[in-house]
């Protein structure tokens, strides 16, 4: 198991996936909100930037979650999953 996991890390090491999201809290009073999102798959880790910059650019970002992992499973989850009627695979 440790080997899998040293082997996924040296043939992903640096690698990382960037994708471009928006929050839109305009209906409620609040802005437009830009971030970017850093999937590492070295180590299956993700970190969100708020995008401050008015041109748009990463430097110009603040952390808006720090690197790390995401649980996968919520105590809370079976309430959500009653009201929304959420499927997870």
């Amino acid at each position: 198991m440790e080997q899998d996991k040293f082997k996924k890390f040296l043939i992903n090491s640096g690698k990382v996936l960037r994708f471009w999201a928006y929050w839109d809290d305009r209906c409620h009073g609040g802005d437009l909100k830009r971030f970017v999102v850093h999937y590492f798959l070295e180590d299956d880790t993700l970190e969100i930037k708020e995008i401050t910059d008015p041109q748009g650019r990463i430097r110009g970002a603040t952390t808006f979650l720090g690197r790390g992992k995401l649980l996968k499973v919520c105590k809370h989850l079976n309430m959500w999953k009653s009201i929304f009627q959420i499927t997870l695979d």
